[in-house]
């Protein structure tokens, strides 16, 4: 019978453990070599598989012990509309203009921003204007603090309404001027940033008007950043309707750098929105109804590109049935 034998650690080198086995036995014959060989497997399989248990190997093959260097899953809870998703007009305001700023700085030349809140989609009051003002402040500040010249443009009416609500420190600063001053064959855009207010030729006259923005934008060297903002535009082909309109070609040269979307789309309990901020992804949120001061925005996807409504209508039917 053999003599007992201390408890073996398994992080001790092998080599003791060799030695504390082997003295066990004083045989000198073949099965007690066999028996020591297997000791010594079997020492090595637990070794291994303790190690393997207790460690995570990355793609470099290199060992993570976990606890050190791995960070917990993020939680939805990260995800409310306080830090991400903005609450209010004002909050929109400041991720396009951040949002802007930092496209502009990756070098992204022609740029889009879509705000689709319900007080900016048909601007016509005073209110809905100074909140357009808004926007034009806190782009032209951030470039103008950049030492980079902006220019505005858009129709004679919105210029019009739009300038007494301007900061009137930037009057010496900025230019403005209308979309129609710019005739074929005038002087191109000199200043940094060309900053297009609502260009729209929805309505009477879309060919005549569509070919008024899009000789302003030719009129901008490649060099220099185009920003629209709210662009509501149509092609002007014979597969245009009312029904499903098309945008013009011109468009798909403009990267978004923000869009937001409060209510793309509801289903049962759950209202849905989408946005994009540059440089994040394209993100889906929703909300439960009804709406209570504790109601928060939750993500639901992110996309790498702009989701059909198709993709929009399955995820957030995903969302309702999982309720």
């Amino acid at each position: 019978m053999l003599p007992r034998t201390k408890a073996i650690s398994l992080f001790a080198p092998l080599s003791s453990e060799i030695r504390l086995y082997s003295s066990c036995f004083k045989s000198k014959s073949k099965r007690s070599r066999t028996c020591i060989q297997d000791t010594c497997k079997n020492i090595c399989v637990k070794c291994y598989s303790v190690r393997a248990q207790m460690t995570n190997s990355n793609v470099d093959g290199e060992e993570i012990w976990p606890g050190l260097n791995r960070r917990p899953q993020q939680s939805l809870e990260s995800y409310i509309a306080g830090t991400l998703f903005p609450l209010s007009l004002e909050e929109a305001v400041q991720q396009a203009s951040s949002a802007v700023v930092k496209a502009a700085e990756d070098n992204y030349k022609r740029l889009r921003v879509e705000l689709q809140y319900p007080t900016l989609s048909t601007v016509g009051s005073l209110l809905e204007y100074g909140e357009l003002a808004y926007f034009c402040n806190m782009v032209c500040e951030t470039f103008l603090g950049q030492s980079k010249r902006v220019h505005l443009f858009g129709d004679t009416h919105h210029i019009l309404n739009l300038v007494p609500f301007l900061d009137t420190r930037l009057f010496n600063s900025i230019s403005v001027s209308c979309i129609d001053d710019v005739q074929s064959g005038g002087r191109h855009i000199m200043e940094d940033i060309c900053l297009i207010l609502l260009p729209s030729n929805v309505g009477y006259d879309m060919g005549r008007r569509m070919e008024r923005i899009e000789r302003l934008i030719y009129s901008v060297s490649h060099n220099k950043h185009i920003v629209l903002f709210n662009a509501c535009m149509e092609a002007c082909t014979s597969l245009t309707c009312s029904g499903r309109p098309f945008e013009p070609m011109i468009l798909n040269d403009f990267h978004i750098a923000y869009f937001i979307h409060p209510n793309i789309l509801r289903q049962g309990c759950i209202q849905s929105s989408l946005l994009r901020c540059y440089p994040r992804n394209w993100e889906l949120f929703v909300l439960r109804l009804p709406r209570d001061i504790s109601s928060k925005y939750f993500l639901a996807k992110s996309f790498p590109s702009k989701p059909s409504m198709e993709r929009i209508e399955t995820e957030v039917s995903c969302c309702f049935h999982s309720l």
